[in-house]
């Protein structure tokens, strides 16, 4: 099975890392698409294709993921719509805010079965909460995008109503702990104590 990662940041590459550690795929079996050649340089020397080519990256693979700021999200999809093959390929969106009514709009016909994921950054570290939103999806199919994102962590199946909410538990609530002990440390040196 190949998967293909569309933008490499700081969510699609932590999502790379949980993936070439969790043994799922191959290195070889894992490529990455990203405008930037920092982050094609770091994958390429793991073992991952790598290209600037969205629409090469996708017509080969069995998973194409789409990992880009929100208001990107159109604009990849609509580039790759061409070389989607939606009786043979799923499609993840780890895009918070992007509706799959959006997603299936700008596709039309070529949508294949799709996933709206969202993980949070401690997928790299195979300890995400993940949640995973099924559209158009077999049981088989969901059960597949499952058990590749409960090897990077654990994961619950939702329904699109409440994605927001997992996204701002598992993905933002991490932001706020870390910025509660961090505010609970300087208060800590502010008050005479030494930061270790």
């Amino acid at each position: 099975m190949k998967i293909t990662m569309i933008g490499a940041g700081a969510m699609g590459g932590t999502t790379v890392e949980g993936l070439l550690r969790c043994g799922a795929f191959s290195n070889s079996d894992i490529t990455v698409s990203d405008p930037s050649a920092a982050v094609l340089e770091k994958f390429s020397a793991l073992g991952v294709t790598t290209t600037t080519d969205n629409t090469a990256a996708t017509g080969h693979a069995d998973i194409v993921c789409v990992c880009v700021k929100p208001w990107l999200v159109e604009q990849v999809l609509t580039g790759i719509k061409a070389a989607l093959a939606p009786s043979r390929q799923l499609l993840v969106v780890i895009a918070a805010g992007v509706s799959s009514a959006s997603i299936k709009g700008w596709l039309g016909r070529q949508c294949p079965p799709l996933f709206l994921v969202i993980p949070n950054i401690a997928i790299a570290q195979l300890a995400s909460m993940t949640f995973i939103v099924p559209v158009d999806a077999a049981p088989e199919q969901t059960k597949t995008i499952s058990d590749i994102f409960n090897r990077m962590g654990h994961t619950l199946l939702t329904d699109e109503q409440h994605l927001a909410a997992g996204t701002t538990l598992a993905s933002c609530g991490i932001a706020y702990a870390m910025r509660y002990i961090r505010a609970a440390s300087e208060g800590g040196v502010e008050l005479g104590f030494k930061a270790d």
